[in-house]
């Protein structure tokens, strides 16, 4: 809870400066990664929920090249994977259609989860 919200005080935080900024020459940007395939979810991998790896996990050189992308455009936001921004959204609108599919979620993500666990442990070995 505590992960997720300060995740949506930084965004309010950022739409928020970018507003009070708008006037100059500074830009804000603001990128929303999933989950990221860095030793904060590959570490304990069985210690870390299902639903994390239920959608495709990004690379750290991915986020960079948005990072990249967002200083050269100045495009205030960029999600990636893009389905989980309309998850969000579709859930922030629509909670009991996010427990209906919660599920599907956490057995996807279990698959998933499952072969990140196969690769990292062969890679840390």
């Amino acid at each position: 809870a505590v992960y997720s919200a300060t995740k949506f005080g930084l965004r309010g935080f950022s739409y928020a400066l970018a507003e009070e900024l708008e006037n100059t020459n500074v830009k804000v940007c603001l990128i929303c990664p999933g989950p990221v395939e860095t030793p904060m979810i590959l570490d304990e991998i069985e210690k870390t929920h299902d639903l994390v790896y239920s959608p495709p996990v990004s690379t750290p050189k991915e986020i960079a090249e948005l990072i990249v992308k967002s200083a050269i455009d100045g495009k205030m936001e960029r999600i990636k994977p893009i389905h989980t921004g309309i998850l969000s959204k579709i859930g922030f609108l629509l909670p009991p259609l996010r427990k209906l599919v919660q599920p599907l979620m956490e057995k996807e993500g279990a698959a998933r989860k499952k072969k990140y666990a196969e690769r990292y442990g062969e890679a840390s070995e």
